[in-house]
């Protein structure tokens, strides 16, 4: 039995012995904290937080999805593809928030932004953009330069208004879209009176 005792002891400091070589390391590491605090009299609360841009999760897709501005063909999938974000104030306001985009970044009729800036790097989608329109149910396209998605809307202090529209891939330029990267970048401006 004292045999038995003394093998498990023996055992048991091997095992510690091991425990306490792994214990010595050690790794030193960051949590790093970003962010920035704003003074706006109204601003925009999304899924991301308060902040002044939103993002629009296009998800990905096959080039056979990729549909045309009048006939787009919607992601499916829980929030895909919609713009989904309110507007609230912090006193009594009225609010426009009109789509901002430069001729440059849109194609010619205004209803389609360039992906990539329109920048043909090998790993970037080709003969791609994205539109944005009232609903996935929609066809007609918002002109990206003007639209204005609140026009002089009313909001009460402490009160919000809701935001809402649907995206699309869709073929921009005369040859077949190629996959790859298809990121864009939409500018608004906010008008608070």
């Amino acid at each position: 039995m004292k045999k038995v005792y003394t093998a498990i002891s023996a055992i048991a400091c091997c095992f510690a012995a091991i425990g306490s070589a792994n214990a010595a390391e050690s790794m030193k590491g960051t949590i790093q904290f970003k962010g920035a605090i704003s003074a706006e009299s109204c601003y925009i609360q999304s899924s991301i937080g308060d902040t002044n841009s939103v993002l629009v999760s296009m998800g990905t897709i096959n080039t056979a999805q990729v549909g045309t501005v009048a006939a787009p063909i919607f992601t499916t999938g829980a929030g895909l593809s919609q713009g989904d974000f309110n507007v609230v104030c912090k006193n009594d306001a009225k609010v426009s928030m009109t789509l901002n985009a430069s001729q440059a970044e849109v194609d010619a009729t205004g209803h389609v932004m360039r992906v990539n800036n329109g920048v043909p790097n090998e790993g970037y989608a080709q003969n791609v953009g994205i539109a944005l329109y009232p609903s996935s149910s929609s066809s007609n396209a918002y002109d990206l330069t003007s639209t204005k998605l609140l026009d002089n809307v009313s909001v009460d202090a402490g009160a919000q208004v809701n935001v809402k529209f649907s995206a699309a891939y869709v073929q921009n330029g005369a040859g077949q879209p190629s996959a790859g990267q298809a990121n864009a970048t939409l500018p608004f401006v906010l008008e608070i009176q």
